[in-house]
């Protein structure tokens, strides 16, 4: 169940009210003498109150509260960050002619799009959580700017924990499933389409050979939240190359990570190689969007840390939140395309947007090819618009940071 209420006119307060069962006390007639039981049934639904500051100024900080919280077991009370006025869900606020961009932070750390802001388990009946609205980096210019935030309000299942370690056979991991541990068997780690996964202390690092996958694979939609230290490897296929990236996003879907852990992504640097996230060798890749975490992502041979492998196509790519590191291989972006190998290939990958609003940026492209760029296309492909920042255009220098 879900509601949206976005901070906008005044408190909102949102309630689930319990409803009483009607008894039916004469569902059996008797004819005879003896004793005669009636069942008796009540059900208790899910009561919560949630309550959401009607406005706020940058500078200042809001507090969502939750109260009179009553769950059923194995249920949990989440409000997320789900969307902004932007059409971009970007943290902006306008006037008539000027806009500026401001971050969202919560214990110090910056929130993005999609975070969960606020998580009540069952058997706890009151919680908090303040968020600070922080003041743009440089001064505007003068006006009266405004924006909204929206909010969203669901009860879902609780966390289901699967340990790495304990998996015998191929495992699609569903919306709400925490992965942790270290995968010890040769087997196919998947997200299943639309799903929420969380990566925390999770190590996919001793695939073997005849492992034809990527370390992690989304052949859908997927959005992967990092928690505490993750590393994440390719396994090396039957013909003992490492042809897949250390996480795989399928052409034309969209992969977003986010979170506050941290994450390494790499595919062993044996010809040919995958990226660290997004595409392998001959094997298209879609759209990537990185909103917050600790991020290294280093790609094999002819590939990019992140974006496209070798002779072959990759989605868009945005980076609005985190510390990202990417590195290229032999002639490959650090982020973009893969290199051109052959006569008869083709290399490319869409725009790649950076936002003013990550925290650092480095990007590092592969040595062996002078047409290789640390953000665009690598050596011999093609990428579409490259901005970072406010700043269009492809970067040939390289090792290449941006640290707004």
């Amino acid at each position: 169940m879900k509601n949206t209420k976005k901070i906008i006119a005044s408190v909102m307060a949102i309630a689930m009210i319990s409803a009483i069962v009607p008894i039916s006390a004469f569902a059996t007639d008797y004819n005879a003498e003896g004793n005669a039981m009636t069942d008796v049934t009540w059900t208790s639904s899910a009561v919560y109150t949630v309550t959401i500051p009607a406005t706020v100024a940058l500078g200042n900080e809001a507090t969502i509260e939750a109260g009179n919280v009553n769950l059923n077991a194995g249920e949990q009370l989440n409000v997320t960050l789900s969307g902004t006025s932007d059409a971009d869900n970007a943290f902006k606020l306008t006037t008539a002619t000027d806009s500026l961009t401001y971050t969202v932070s919560k214990g110090g750390d910056n929130v993005a799009v999609g975070d969960v802001v606020l998580n009540v388990a069952a058997g706890t009946q009151t919680s908090s959580s303040t968020l600070k609205f922080n003041e743009p980096a440089t001064t505007p210019n003068a006006g009266d700017y405004t924006g909204t935030v929206t909010f969203t309000i669901s009860v879902e299942s609780a966390e289901t924990i699967v340990d790495l370690s304990t998996l015998t056979a191929d495992y699609v991991a569903k919306d709400g499933v925490t992965l942790t541990g270290t995968l010890a068997a040769n087997v196919k780690i998947s997200i299943a389409d639309g799903a929420t996964v969380t990566l925390k202390d999770a190590n996919i690092t001793n695939l073997g050979k005849n492992c034809d996958w990527a370390g992690i694979n989304c052949p859908n939609d997927a959005t992967i939240i990092l928690k505490g230290t993750n590393t994440i490897c390719a396994g090396r296929g039957s013909d003992d190359y490492n042809n897949y990236p250390g996480i795989w996003i399928a052409k034309d879907k969209t992969l977003t990570i986010g979170g506050d852990g941290s994450l390494t992504a790499y595919s062993n640097a044996i010809n040919p190689g995958g990226a660290g996230i997004g595409g392998g060798y001959q094997v298209a890749c879609g759209n990537i969007v990185i909103n917050g975490g600790t991020i290294t992502a280093t790609g094999g041979d002819s590939a990019a840390g992140i974006g496209g492998g070798p002779d072959t196509s990759c989605g868009d790519i945005t980076i609005n939140g985190g510390t990202i590191t990417a590195t290229g291989y032999n002639g490959a972006a650090g982020i973009g395309s893969g290199r051109n190998t052959g006569v008869q290939s083709k290399t490319s990958c869409g725009n790649i947007t950076i936002a003013n609003t990550v925290t650092k940026v480095t990007a590092t492209k592969g040595k062996g090819d002078t047409g290789a760029h640390s953000i665009g296309p690598g050596g011999g492909g093609v990428c579409g618009t490259v901005t970072i920042g406010n700043n269009v255009g492809a970067i040939s220098v390289s090792p290449y940071t941006y640290e707004p």
